[in-house]
């Protein structure tokens, strides 16, 4: 019964430490703007073509978190790689 108790809460503390992909994706995504992204906007078709992930929908979802946890703010009409963007974020960079 000991050893049954011991492995049984080893594995629910090991799948409490889980963190699911949306979120390991958010946060690549995150470091990726702050320290290989030099500008200070970016737009969605700019990062799925140069940033951490060649997938629209996982790009998309990551930006979603962020924008949901402030670290990007909307800027529609933003020059980003040289051209102005319908759809265009701020990058927040520490406690701006």
């Amino acid at each position: 019964k000991l050893a049954r108790f011991y492995a049984e809460e080893a594995a629910r503390l090991q799948n409490a430490a889980v963190i699911p992909d949306h979120l390991k994706d958010a946060e690549r995504m995150r470091r990726w703007l702050l320290y290989s992204w030099k500008e200070g906007f970016v737009a969605p078709p700019v990062a799925i073509r140069l940033g951490p992930f060649k997938d629209t929908e996982r790009t998309k979802k990551a930006f979603g978190l962020l924008e949901a946890h402030r670290w990007l703010v909307s800027a529609p009409g933003a020059e980003v790689d040289g051209k102005p963007r319908k759809e265009a974020f701020r990058i927040v960079r520490g406690t701006e």
